[in-house]
């Protein structure tokens, strides 16, 4: 069995332990960002695994930042996820001082309407 050393970062707040927490774990050194797989869990939430989730590829990227590590894949970089899902998708990160951007393609799956009185 392999231990994987992790650091915990929650999306959604600026307190820790209020928002939604995030798993970093930073293997496979030597990897390039094209080859940065991303996976994201939420059981308690009905989700056992998220094919593609914006939180959790801004929480990677904001840890990467805040850690000083971004330059190991550079200002931009494409994360994959979705793989073991059946669901295999991509995204684009850019890390500025600015902030972070998130960018890709989806589909809709539902439609709706939001009636507000």
């Amino acid at each position: 069995m392999r231990t994987l050393r992790f650091k915990q970062v929650d999306a959604f707040t600026p307190v820790p332990f209020r928002g939604n927490p995030v798993a970093v774990v930073l293997e496979g050194d030597g990897l390039s960002g094209a080859e940065m797989h991303v996976r994201s869990f939420a059981p308690s939430h009905g989700v056992p695994e998220d094919p593609v989730c914006g939180s959790g590829n801004i929480s990677v990227a904001a840890f990467l930042r805040e850690s000083g590590q971004a330059a190991r894949f550079g200002a931009a970089y494409r994360a994959r996820q979705g793989m073991q899902t059946g669901r295999d998708g991509s995204v684009s990160i850019r890390i500025s001082e600015d902030g972070i951007h998130l960018g890709g393609q989806a589909v809709t799956c539902i439609e709706g309407a939001l009636r507000v009185q």
